[in-house]
C-alpha cells in the first residue's frame, strides 16, 4: 500500500513539469512574389452566379500576372490559426522602366485580394482603390510597392482595410 501512495505521489509531482514545457515555436511567415510572363487573369462569378462570390483564374496570354502572397506564421499545436493573403493582378509587358496603375486601371487589371483564415470574411475582393507601381532592377527583376484599400464584404467586414506592401518579383514563365 505503502508503495501506491508512492507511485501515486510521484505520478502528481511530474504533472506539473510537463506543463512547463516550452510551447512549440511557430512556423515562420512566408512571402512570395513572382511575375508570370505569358499569362492572362480573368474573373469569374460563382457557381450560382450570385454577386458576392468571385474567382480569378490565371490562363495562358501575352500579359503578366503579379502575385503577391502572405501565410502568417502559424503554431503547430493550435487549431484554426492559419492566415493567408494575396494580391494578384494583369498588366501588359512595361515597355519602359517603371509602370504605375491606379483606382479604375486596377479595375482593368482585374485586380483581386484573397483572404484566407478561419473568419467570417474571406474569400476574394475586387480591388479599385489604390495605387501599384513598378520599377525594373535587371531583366527578371522589378520592385513592386502596393497601396490599395480592401472593401468590406456585405456586412461581414468591420469595414475596408488599407494593405501595402513594397517587394522584389522575379519573372518566371507560368506553370
Amino acid at each position: 500500500m505503502k508503495n501506491l501512495f508512492t507511485s501515486v505521489a510521484l505520478l502528481f509531482a511530474l504533472v506539473p513539469l510537463q506543463a512547463q514545457q516550452k510551447p512549440d515555436k511557430p512556423n515562420p511567415a512566408k512571402t512570395e512574389s513572382v511575375i508570370f510572363k505569358n499569362a492572362s487573369l480573368t474573373i469569374r462569378q460563382g457557381e450560382d452566379n450570385d454577386s458576392i462570390n468571385i474567382y480569378p483564374k490565371m490562363g495562358t496570354g501575352n500579359m503578366w500576372v503579379v502575385q503577391y502572397s502572405y501565410q502568417a506564421p502559424e503554431y503547430p499545436q493550435m487549431t484554426d490559426d492559419e492566415y493567408y493573403e494575396s494580391l494578384i493582378f494583369q498588366l501588359a509587358p512595361p515597355k519602359g522602366k517603371r509602370f504605375m496603375l491606379k483606382d479604375e486601371d486596377l479595375v482593368k487589371a482585374n485586380t483581386v485580394f484573397q483572404k484566407s483564415c478561419f473568419c467570417a470574411d474571406r474569400g476574394y475582393f475586387k480591388i479599385s482603390k489604390g495605387t501599384i507601381t513598378g520599377t525594373r532592377i535587371n531583366n527578371t527583376t522589378w520592385k513592386i510597392t502596393a497601396n490599395y484599400v480592401v472593401p468590406a464584404k456585405n456586412g461581414l467586414s468591420m469595414g475596408p482595410i488599407s494593405k501595402s506592401f513594397s517587394a522584389r518579383f522575379r519573372i518566371q514563365t507560368q506553370k
